[in-house]
């Protein structure tokens, strides 16, 4: 008889998605070696939302596989694929395939408009570039002082879900260049080279999640450079 393990729990090594911080400090980790044993012919596994194959590659061991989420839930998921997996179960022979499905879409838009006279305008005929049918958006805005007021959100909205035909309008976020004083704060002195680093960013406007990505590289940077 083919022989089927099941489980939801995180395997040590696995890709997480956005659902990492509902894990944080309740979860418990399993060892890959404890699943790729050739005692199962596949393993199936859930509670990770990103599909994957940990033992992609390998010989002598069972698929050991987390077939994902069918939905995304937020904008940690935006790229990832959805969708479940078809397996044929058979003993020492088994075959499986991940079969995608038409999730409802995350779009993040960014768009620069602070060189533009007409703000709302501009925005307007970025957004109609886009098919935003049935998807969760947000949209961030790069914008001046002297053309900030001049953006009208409520036309945004409206474009965003009468006209593209989005389902739900997250965030409209407008990413205002401030004067360089303005940026890095009066006291810069006493800050370390992280939070310097991490103020500019923001002053840039860069989003959370690519200040973080940009953050951990600083990081390692800077230990290298310490260590000599």
């Amino acid at each position: 008889m083919p022989r089927l393990l099941t489980g939801h729990f995180t395997v040590s090594g696995a890709v997480v998605g956005s659902e990492r911080n509902i894990m944080l400090g309740r979860d418990v980790s399993v060892l890959p070696s404890s699943l790729a044993d050739p005692r199962w012919d596949y393993v199936a596994l859930g509670h990770i939302h990103k599909h994957q194959n940990l033992s992609k590659g390998r010989s002598g061991v069972p698929p050991v596989v987390y077939s994902g989420s069918i939905e995304r839930i937020d904008f940690g998921e935006e790229g990832d694929p959805k969708g479940f997996c078809w397996v044929q179960l058979e003993r020492d022979n088994t075959h499986w395939r991940f079969v995608e499905l038409d999730a409802r879409p995350f779009v993040t838009l960014r768009v620069d408009l602070r060189a533009s006279h007409n703000p709302t305008q501009d925005a307007v005929n970025f957004i109609e570039q886009h098919d935003l049918s049935g998807a969760v958006v947000r949209v961030y805005i790069q914008l001046e002082p002297d053309n900030e007021a001049r953006l009208n959100e409520a036309v945004l909205r409206e474009t965003l879900l009468r006209r593209a035909g989005a389902s739900f309008v997250a965030v409209i976020s407008k990413e205002v260049e401030q004067p360089a004083r303005a940026r890095l704060g009066m006291s810069p002195e006493g800050l370390t080279h992280m939070e310097l680093l991490e103020r500019y960013l923001m002053s840039k406007g860069v989003s959370p999640e690519r200040r973080l990505e940009l953050m951990e590289a600083a990081k390692e940077i800077f230990e290298n450079y310490r260590e000599g």
